[in-house]
């Protein structure tokens, strides 16, 4: 004895994967959120060039406009472009330079190494 006909578990199915769908896409908004806000303080911060920051506000906006479905499915792909620049831009900064600690103790006031 089954719990669901055939119907309804393909109904079932596809309903998980509609709220899988939005769900991501949820997720993509706050993530750009964050990205947006990362970038604003990279470029109000003197560890990190404002380029940084600006690209990875760019990206963050990219992301922002998952807040309107009509306007991203209108502009995908390119909606997207400046984040395949700004995200790599900003780990790859982070991977490689890093953070200088002797500018960041002395923007804290410390004593240097």
């Amino acid at each position: 004895m089954d719990a669901f006909s055939v119907s309804q578990g393909d109904a079932l199915a596809l309903l998980s994967l509609n709220l899988s769908r939005q769900a991501f896409d949820s997720y993509l908004v706050f993530f750009g959120l964050w990205l947006t806000l990362i970038g604003y303080l990279i470029v109000r911060s003197a560890f990190i060039p404002a380029v940084v920051g600006v690209l990875a506000m760019c990206a963050g906006v990219c992301y922002l406009t998952l807040l309107a479905p009509p306007l991203a499915g209108y502009l995908y792909p390119w909606y997207l472009a400046p984040d395949v620049i700004g995200e790599p831009v900003l780990m790859l900064w982070l991977l490689i330079v890093g953070l200088n600690p002797r500018r960041w103790l002395q923007q804290a006031g410390a004593p240097g190494p």
